[in-house]
């Protein structure tokens, strides 16, 4: 965790830990950003705008993994989907960190019913 450490000091307040229960392997704590973008040519600088994470998304360590979330629009028609399942598109990164703008972001999965699954199957 000594990299996450100097992350956290170099990129401000994007990094989100909380606590959570696993039912394989018990409790863990939950580290996010999935992505910290550092400019080597600016000696290793954090490139805040091209950085990922829940809090650059809006949401804090009260964010449950499978509150809804919008998907945007250059992926064609808005749908809801679970926040855990977003993530940046690296195929668009390089262009993003040219553009010094954030990564596109695209969901696993098509809605939140593909990780809850369906509940009518029950009846």
């Amino acid at each position: 965790h000594a990299l996450l450490r100097r992350d956290e000091e170099d990129a401000g307040d994007v990094f989100l830990t909380a606590p959570r229960d696993w039912n394989v392997s018990g409790r863990y704590d939950m580290i996010q950003p999935a992505l910290v973008v550092r400019d080597l040519a600016r000696h290793g600088a954090v490139v805040r705008e091209c950085s990922w994470s829940w809090k650059t998304m809006g949401y804090d360590a009260t964010a449950g993994e499978l509150d809804e979330v919008e998907t945007e629009p250059w992926d064609g028609p808005a749908r809801r989907v679970a926040l855990v399942t977003m993530r940046p598109v690296f195929a668009d990164l390089a262009d993003a960190i040219r553009e010094r703008r954030p990564v596109k972001l695209k969901s696993t999965h098509e809605n939140v019913q593909d990780i809850l699954g369906d509940d009518d199957d029950d009846d």
